[in-house]
């Protein structure tokens, strides 16, 4: 007889990223989050980007967006090889349709790319039990 198949890992379950049961759903902007521009040359963040593919590897849901519109937003994350970290890429919106105000949502959290260790204490699966 086989065991039954075990519950998936909760990581994100007190960590601050959701109170739902499923995966923190993430959105990361491009410019000046995980690559900064001085004059033509482009810098990786890498504090960013690794805490971009620790989430990755920890299961959550990334969006990489940008202003600048869905193929550059794609483009740079091949650029600083963290594409496949992402589920799809997208401009960022104009305007958005929703019965609740942002500033209402009760699960939104805002982090600035200089407080990564915001993300960096998310722990990782096989260090909480499911």
């Amino acid at each position: 007889m086989t065991p039954p198949p075990s519950a998936p890992s909760r990581w994100w379950q007190g960590s601050g990223l959701s109170t739902v049961n499923r995966s923190p759903v993430i959105y990361v902007d491009v410019d000046d989050t995980f690559v900064r521009s001085a004059s033509h040359a482009r810098i990786p963040m890498p504090e960013v980007i690794q805490a971009i593919q620790r989430l990755h590897q920890n299961g959550a849901t990334l969006y990489c967006w940008s202003s600048g519109g869905g193929d550059y937003a794609r483009s740079s994350a091949r650029e600083f090889g963290i594409e496949e970290c992402f589920e799809a890429f997208l401009p960022k919106p104009d305007v958005l349709l929703d019965d609740v105000a942002v500033s209402d949502w009760r699960r939104l959290r805002y982090i600035h790319p200089s407080d990564v260790a915001a993300l960096n204490r998310i722990p990782n699966p096989s260090d909480v039990s499911s």
